[in-house]
C-alpha cells in the first residue's frame, strides 16, 4: 500500500484510510490532527497501530523520516475544537500514555476526547459512572471500569467528594446534560 498515492486519490480506498485514521485519533484522544506524530506519543501510536494498518503506515513513515502533511483545510477536518482540558494531557500527569487506550468502548456512542464531556451542568462537579454509562448508552450493569477511577483521582477534589479540582472547573458555556440524568447523591454513589 502507498500511503501517499491512497491519500491523494478520491476513491473508497481513500475514504476508508481516511475513516481508520479519524477513528485511530478518537481512540488515542488526541485534540490535533493524528497527522504529526509527536515523540512524546510514541507508545501511545504504537499500542493504537497494532490494530489500525493505516496508522502503523503513518508511525512507518515517520520512523524513516518520511513526513506527511496535510493542507490547511484537511489538517482543520481532523481537529477537534473546543477542547477545555484534552484527556490525554491528564492522563500524562499519572499515567503511561498508551494507558488511555483502555478509556475506548467500543459499544460507546460517545467518544471521550475532553474532561468537559464528563462535567456535570453546574461546570464544578464529575458526573457518576452510572450517568457516563447512561449518557454513552452502555449497560448500567458491572463494576466501575478503572480507567474511570484513576480519572476520579485525577481530578477529583477528594473521592467523597464529586467536585472537581479548582484547575479542571469548566468555562466554556457546556450543554446541560443535567435535565437528562439523576443528579449525584450526596454520598457519592
Amino acid at each position: 500500500m502507498n500511503l501517499y498515492t491512497v491519500l491523494n486519490d478520491h476513491n473508497d480506498t481513500t475514504i476508508t484510510t481516511l475513516l481508520r485514521l479519524r477513528q485511530a485519533q478518537l481512540l488515542m484522544k488526541l485534540p490535533d490532527c493524528c497527522f504529526s506524530v509527536h515523540l512524546q506519543f510514541r507508545s501511545l501510536y504504537m499500542a493504537a497501530s497494532q490494530s489500525n494498518l493505516a496508522l502503523f503506515y503513518l508511525l512507518l513513515a515517520k520512523d524513516l523520516h518520511i513526513n506527511i502533511k496535510l493542507d490547511q483545510m484537511d489538517e482543520l477536518s481532523f481537529s477537534i475544537k473546543n477542547i477545555e482540558f484534552p484527556l490525554l494531557d491528564i492522563w500524562m500527569k499519572s499515567y503511561n500514555a498508551a494507558s488511555i487506550i483502555r478509556i475506548n468502548n467500543k459499544n460507546s456512542y460517545f467518544p471521550l476526547v475532553d474532561l468537559t464531556q464528563l462535567i456535570a451542568g453546574d461546570r464544578s462537579s464529575l458526573m457518576t459512572w452510572k450517568q457516563y454509562r447512561t449518557l454513552a448508552s452502555l449497560s448500567q450493569k458491572g463494576p466501575k471500569a478503572k480507567w474511570y477511577t484513576q480519572l476520579e483521582r485525577s481530578v477529583l477534589v477528594s473521592p467523597e467528594s464529586r467536585y472537581l479540582l479548582p484547575e479542571y472547573r469548566s468555562t466554556q458555556s457546556t450543554f446541560y446534560i443535567t435535565k437528562f440524568l439523576t443528579p449525584p447523591s450526596q454520598d457519592g454513589r
